[in-house]
């Protein structure tokens, strides 16, 4: 660190160094600390597609096509000092157990890593129609069928991951994205008016043309699905000292005899 304001007459600063007593290795004892590994892999992702095209009638070209990107090594942010799911039978809510003992470096509380260990999957099915331009009629169809997992998601402008649930399993936390929009449709249609020079009606130029040619009437529609819904408890029942609730119940959540692990401790299920 340097001094952020300074005489210039009395020239620049040197560092402010710590001393010796400063730099003792319990120094951040008892705090929350951040975590960088000096080694960390760089994110990349991978992309493929294959399709076939074919005219059919009335000058209706058919697109189809696979496509498919895989993500890793994506950031995956989260307390790495979480207490282990094996250490959480030691916890007992009515007696309020101390968890502090069973994280894996009890001598810090919270330990936010800047990890990147997160995976994604997306695979899609594309289907556009397109009529190419034809007695002044021209349309674009398109529909997609998706899915779209990861190991968490960010909503924000931050790189990261919003919810987690165990921050030592990465694939316990891979579900459904939460962008995941599984069916899209999107369309236009442009159609030339038949009014003025070169048209059907009032072929003629000079001022009719000016007033009634080269006019278009288009149109654009979007249908898509809504994204996943998945509730969330914030809430600290289970011992661990960081994450999230995640519901562990699939199907009807009315009925009895569909929970699928204990809460807070499975793979996260996203309910849409």
């Amino acid at each position: 660190n340097v001094h952020p304001v300074f005489q210039w007459d009395n020239g620049v600063p040197g560092y402010i160094q710590p001393s010796a007593a400063e730099r003792t290795p319990d120094v951040l004892n008892g705090q929350g600390i951040g975590y960088v590994p000096h080694n960390d892999a760089l994110s990349y992702s991978e992309q493929w597609q294959i399709g076939v095209q074919h005219g059919i009638a009335l000058g209706i070209l058919l697109d189809v096509a696979y496509v498919g990107t895989r993500g890793e090594h994506l950031a995956f942010n989260r307390d790495i000092n979480q207490v282990p799911f094996d250490k959480l039978h030691y916890y007992d809510p009515a007696a309020g157990t101390d968890m502090q003992p069973y994280r894996p470096f009890p001598q810090y509380q919270s330990i936010t890593g800047t990890l990147t260990d997160g995976i994604s999957m997306y695979n899609a099915l594309q289907v556009s129609l397109k009529k190419q331009v034809g007695s002044g009629l021209s349309l674009v169809a398109t529909y997609t069928q998706a899915k779209n997992h990861d190991s968490g998601s960010s909503t924000t402008n931050t790189p990261g991951v919003d919810v987690w649930q165990n921050a030592h399993d990465v694939k316990a936390n891979y579900a459904t994205s939460g962008m995941d929009t599984p069916y899209v449709t999107n369309g236009g249609a442009v159609y030339q008016l038949p009014f003025g020079k070169g048209k059907q009606l009032l072929n003629r130029g000079g001022l009719v043309d000016g007033i009634v040619g080269g006019w278009e009437l288009s149109s654009i529609w979007s249908l898509h699905s809504g994204i996943v819904f998945t509730p969330e408890m914030f809430d600290n029942a289970s011992g661990s000292l960081a994450g999230t609730w995640l519901p562990v119940r699939v199907g009807d959540p009315t009925k009895p005899g569909q929970i699928a692990g204990n809460p807070g401790c499975s793979g996260p299920t996203q309910l849409h």
